[in-house]
């Protein structure tokens, strides 16, 4: 019957910790401080009957009182289900009455240091509240023992001196109780930690597995620099940098006849978001160029922005979501580019100094405002090139200073490119971006792709 009394108990006290709209790491949280609430109220119990044998009846109010307050405040989380104000007063009771109890029991060695147990306060609150919360109780905490060792010091306390036995006992049971409350409690923490660290990594390998088979599928969807070198009459370098294992960058190419069209492109955000943005891009060009033998640099950038806002049609918010792309036509015989650009930077070098060439300023996908593209044409001659470039270069942090690249460096940088060879270029850009970067992040991904008549 008593044993049947006490489960009935124990499941009852147990139905406390729960609150039906609160996380699973909340319901944790509250299920172990309601544990350590019911040992701290056993071990009241336990040092009031100490007291009392051991002659010192005064100091009993403490204990008692707060066992009395300790299981009036679970009563009271029982009804209003205020976890904050719950924990509040358990810690107000840990930061006033052990001093209590020391003074009236006769100060520090007489009482077996029973201030130690003001030590859960702060221990507690690193684990049940903010840190800043934390921060105020041991501050409180740090009060409550000065206060203390000053009423010690300098006011006169009678006690009845206890046996060097007593007092021993009295210690290793403060101790031991104190290293009890604190120990298994952060026991079951560590556990719960550990399990979430084991399915974080668990998940966190499967995530990379998928990603990095992503950027299989990816990949297979880009031309390899030896393809694009190939299109391009082996005369250009690509630099193709992704921040993450996927990209938002993407670059394509392809031949008709005399006619080479390449596109260099920035897709919203990067990693996963970005890499989805780029499949849409590669799948509407395909379309546009392969299959409906579009050939107009500017009406492929329109047709591109119409399909991509139908592609995200279903969004529930005015889309901002799109690319920022050039597209180029080039012809290697008569040394002509025709291209269009969203927001997507051309720099052209005419043999003398890098010029940053005239772009439409709207984005692929961007429905706020009425979407239009011109045509611009360049005539090279032998010993120019242009350079196609998302924005990932020129963002990037880092130097001395730790300030953006720029886009004036980078116009500087592609100066210093024209006695080099294409290899010598590719390297350069690359080297010279390692540099900048240091071992700052990179913020972006990156694209550049020269192209020399």
């Amino acid at each position: 019957m008593g044993m049947t009394s006490f489960t009935i108990l124990l499941n009852k006290y147990e139905s406390i910790g729960i609150i039906k709209d609160k996380s699973k790491g909340m319901q944790m949280a509250i299920k172990s401080f309601s544990w350590i609430l019911f040992w701290t109220f056993i071990a009241s119990i336990i040092w009031s009957i100490l007291l009392y044998l051991i002659g010192q009846p005064s100091a009993i109010i403490f204990p008692v009182l707060a066992a009395i307050t300790m299981a009036t405040s679970v009563v009271i989380f029982y009804y209003n289900k205020n976890f904050s104000a719950h924990t509040n007063r358990y810690l107000f009771l840990l930061l006033v009455l052990p001093g209590g109890v020391q003074i009236v029991s006769g100060g520090f060695m007489n009482s077996g240091a029973v201030i130690c147990w003001s030590v859960v306060a702060p221990l507690m609150a690193l684990a049940f509240k903010r840190p800043k919360q934390a921060r105020k109780c041991f501050f409180f905490f740090l009060t409550a023992l000065i206060i203390t060792a000053f009423v010690e010091l300098y006011f006169k306390i009678d006690y009845v001196p206890m046996s060097r036995e007593i007092v021993t006992l009295q210690f290793l049971m403060n101790f031991i109780g104190v290293m009890s409350l604190c120990f298994f409690p952060i026991l079951d923490f560590s556990k719960e930690l550990y399990r979430i660290r084991q399915k974080i990594q668990s998940n966190n390998r499967q995530i990379i597995q998928s990603i990095n088979y992503a950027k299989y599928i990816q990949t297979a969807t880009l031309h390899s620099k030896e393809q694009l070198s190939e299109l391009l009459n082996q005369s250009s370098f690509l630099f193709f940098e992704p921040k993450d294992i996927v990209s938002g960058d993407f670059y394509w190419a392809h031949k008709n006849g005399d006619d080479i069209f390449l596109a260099c492109a920035d897709c919203t955000g990067h990693g996963v978001p970005g890499a989805f943005m780029t499949m849409i891009g590669i799948n509407h060009l395909n379309s546009i160029v392969l299959e409906n033998n579009e050939q107009d640099p500017s009406k492929i950038l329109s047709l591109l922005h119409q399909r991509v806002t139908s592609s995200l049609k279903n969004a529930n918010d005015i889309i901002h979501d799109g690319m920022d792309i050039s597209i180029c036509k080039i012809n290697f015989k008569t040394a002509r580019v025709e291209y269009a650009s969203a927001m997507s930077k051309i720099f052209y070098f005419d043999g003398d100094k890098i010029i940053s060439c005239p772009v439409d300023k709207c984005s692929i996908g961007d429905s706020r405002r009425k979407i239009s593209y011109k045509n611009h044409v360049l005539q090279l001659k032998e010993g120019q090139s242009i350079y196609l470039a998302t924005d990932g270069y020129i963002d990037q942090f880092g130097g001395p200073n730790d300030k953006k690249f720029g886009t004036r460096q980078l116009t500087r940088l592609l100066g210093e490119l024209k006695d080099k060879s294409l290899k010598e270029q590719e390297n350069f850009i690359q080297s010279s971006f390692t540099s900048w970067k240091g071992d700052k992040e990179q913020i972006d991904d990156v694209t550049l792709i020269g192209i020399h008549f």
